[in-house]
């Protein structure tokens, strides 16, 4: 009998801006498409949270005031979170979620389980049309080492990260972490943190397959290529804006 895989929809009343719950439903429709037997566990502040339980855990994109709130909450598991996602735990982070595992966010205490902190923006360098005085707005087309496919979304975040270990993304267009790199994100283990939007999942179903045959490479459940309107779209928009695959 195939693994049971456990998922834990993390703050799933609070992070959830910009219809970054289309991560989850993009998740779901993954691995039902798989066949997979999964549980979807939504915990959130006042609940207790057991990380070894989980295979996979996501975290979502939440205003300022809600970060607070989730920073306070999050910091009583800074040792387990450390302990599973060492030990090969799956954790997607997407939006200003990913703050909160730097060192710290606007000089408060984050969880420190990475060599970053975030701070507000004090200057932007840009020729983007959407740019405004005080966050990183842009369209965004990204790499990632070893991927086959440009990574599309959006970013839009008042706090920026000038994280140099361990990228997740090269910016081709768009903000990186900051206004004056190009590079954004972080992936160590099977950590993804990233701050763009789209929901991301959804807009690049070539890297929500690569990080599923990963998941159920990892525990020993045979992963199979689908195509779908999803990929079709997603190739549909890459043609359209003239955004190459090479």
């Amino acid at each position: 009998m195939k693994k049971k895989l456990n998922i834990l929809h993390l703050y799933y009343d609070l992070a959830n801006l910009s219809g970054e719950y289309g991560n989850i439903l993009a998740i779901k429709k993954a691995l039902d498409d798989q066949h997979v037997n999964y549980t979807l566990d939504k915990l959130t502040i006042g609940d207790k949270i057991d990380f070894k339980k989980y295979d996979l855990v996501y975290l979502g994109h939440m205003n300022y005031e809600v970060q607070e709130l989730i920073r306070d909450d999050i910091l009583q598991y800074k040792k387990d979170l450390l302990t599973q996602i060492e030990k090969g735990m799956y954790f997607i982070s997407t939006g200003n979620s990913y703050e909160l595992f730097g060192k710290a966010i606007n000089g408060k205490k984050a969880l420190n389980l990475f060599n970053f902190e975030s701070t507000k923006v004090t200057e932007i360098i840009s020729d983007e049309e959407l740019q405004n005085e005080e966050r990183l707005v842009s369209e965004a087309v990204c790499t990632m080492k070893g991927f086959n496919y440009p990574i599309i979304g959006f970013y839009n975040h008042g706090n920026e990260i000038n994280n140099k270990d361990n990228v997740l993304f090269e910016v081709k267009k768009g903000f990186g972490g900051t206004s004056k790199i190009h590079t954004e994100g972080i992936h160590k283990y099977h950590f993804y943190g990233t701050y763009l939007l789209g929901p991301l999942l959804v807009r690049n179903p070539y890297l929500l397959d690569d990080i599923m045959e990963k998941l159920l490479t990892d525990n020993n459940i045979k992963f199979n290529p689908i195509d779908s309107l999803d990929k079709i779209a997603y190739k549909e928009y890459l043609r359209n804006f003239k955004i190459s695959l090479n």
